[in-house]
């Protein structure tokens, strides 16, 4: 098992501290180039709910198409029909 204390030393020793400044402008150019993390996990979230709306609206369409049976046309009808002694049963007719 490698002692952490070699390896951090080992690695201060192969980086430097002092950077010039050609290499630090560099740097900062290359960063002002990417995108910010949360940027880019904005966008992600952005892309995620315009898909989501998408397939939503999609799969909506093609369930209102599929449940859409044919019905025979509405006609009126009686919930209970009026007793032969009542005197609506002379409106209405036999």
């Amino acid at each position: 098992m490698v002692n952490i204390d070699d390896w951090l030393s080992s690695a201060a020793a192969r980086t430097s501290l002092e950077m010039s400044s050609g290499a630090l402008a560099t740097l900062e150019r290359q960063l002002d180039k990417e995108m910010a993390p949360i940027a880019i996990a904005a966008r992600r979230n952005a892309q995620r709910t315009m898909v989501c709306g998408a397939l939503a609206a999609a799969f909506a369409f093609v369930a209102t198409g599929t449940l859409m049976l044919p019905q025979a046309p509405a006609r009126p009808m009686w919930l209970a029909s009026p007793s032969a002694s009542s005197p609506y049963s002379l409106l209405i007719g036999n």
